[in-house]
């Protein structure tokens, strides 16, 4: 077996904005970037991957190692068995049996044996860990959180599914079963409780008042657009009545609200949107909106984790400046994800 070389990245001619530039190599040596490095091209493997600072790959990276005493900014994805970072930020998916990052993290999708932080971890799409996951602060996933072990967190918003076979020590909000009154987590807080009882009741009164003074072609409508849109019942007629009450409002200044109409505007049937008590609210948002003059407020977690699916579930040209005003509820900042490529290569 032929002994592993070193392959020394240090300063070089070729600049941009201040930063070192590189083409992406395939090698089975070592790699150690000494100087903070943008590398371009499809793929960058080695045997290890070693970056003394910043490190941003445009591109796909492969290695048996990772360790970045820096940040490193991935535009693709990551496979190795070993990735340590002080900041992960990854577009695309990562694939790793250890994932060890210092601060708040950002990444497409994630498959991995062992995931710590000491900070909170936002995850698009999908996370599967299969020992252990552990966040000093959030753990925030688009879709889902899936597999066993030990799962330690101040908290874990899961958008659609929640399923952890294992210890766990989080209180967990899974916003599908949001609307289906489910309490079947006992980590939860008093505070937290307490929560979960007042969206209880207000769902049950919204449903009373619903019954009460809406005829049955009505509830026939929302349970079939239930049906079609695969949500449940319940959360259909809380759209309702959220947008019942958002029309009476004379102008929309809070963004979970215009997140509400959106998302509504893409489920409910023309004869729905068109229905007198909330034919309103869809005439208070425009195409032309401006985004960022609205405030982002919302009373619990459960309703953060509402504004999270909704965002996940609609295309807009402003998920970003959304997102930012979204995450900023618990003390993150979105825009540093996309912010990490704008820039870099002026």
């Amino acid at each position: 077996m032929s002994e592993k070389k070193v392959i020394q990245f240090d300063s070089t001619l070729l600049q941009a904005g201040n930063t070192n530039v590189a083409e992406a190599v395939e090698t089975d040596d070592d790699l150690y970037f000494n100087e903070t490095y943008v590398v371009i091209g499809a793929r960058l493997s080695g045997n290890m991957i070693h970056a003394t600072y910043d490190l941003t790959v445009i591109g796909d990276v492969e290695a048996d190692t990772i360790e970045i005493n820096g940040e490193l900014t991935v535009n693709g994805n990551i496979k190795a068995d070993k990735l340590r970072c002080r900041r992960l930020v990854c577009t695309g998916k990562v694939c790793v049996k250890e994932l060890l990052c210092d601060e708040d993290s950002f990444s497409k999708s994630i498959s991995t044996n062992i995931l710590q932080t000491q900070g909170s971890f936002i995850v698009l799409d999908s996370l599967v860990v299969d020992e252990k996951c552990q966040a000093d602060r959030n753990i925030i996933t688009g879709e889902g959180l899936s597999g066993s072990g030990a799962l330690v967190a101040e908290n874990v918003i899961a958008g659609e599914y929640f399923d952890f076979d294992g210890d766990i020590s989080a209180n967990i909000f899974e916003v599908e079963t949001l609307f289906k009154q489910e309490k079947s987590y006992t980590e939860l807080s008093v505070e937290d409780m307490d929560c979960l009882n007042r969206m209880d009741n207000a769902l049950e009164k919204y449903f009373d008042e619903l019954v009460s003074e809406t005829n049955d072609e009505l509830l026939d409508t929302l349970a079939e657009s239930a049906e079609i849109q695969r949500v449940s019942f319940s959360e259909m007629y809380y759209l309702f009545c959220e947008l019942t009450r958002i029309s009476q409002m004379d102008v929309i200044t809070n963004l979970r609200d215009y997140l509400v109409v959106q998302y509504a505007y893409s489920t409910f049937p023309i004869k729905l949107i068109e229905y007198k008590d909330i034919s309103k609210a869809f005439t208070m948002v425009s195409d032309e909106v401006d985004i960022d003059s609205f405030m982002y407020s919302v009373e619990s977690l459960m309703e953060f984790a509402y504004s999270l699916k909704i965002l996940v579930s609609i295309c807009t040209e402003d998920f970003d400046l959304i997102a930012d005003k979204i995450f900023e509820f618990i003390g993150l900042r979105y825009s540093f994800v996309t912010k990490q490529f704008e820039g870099r290569l002026v």
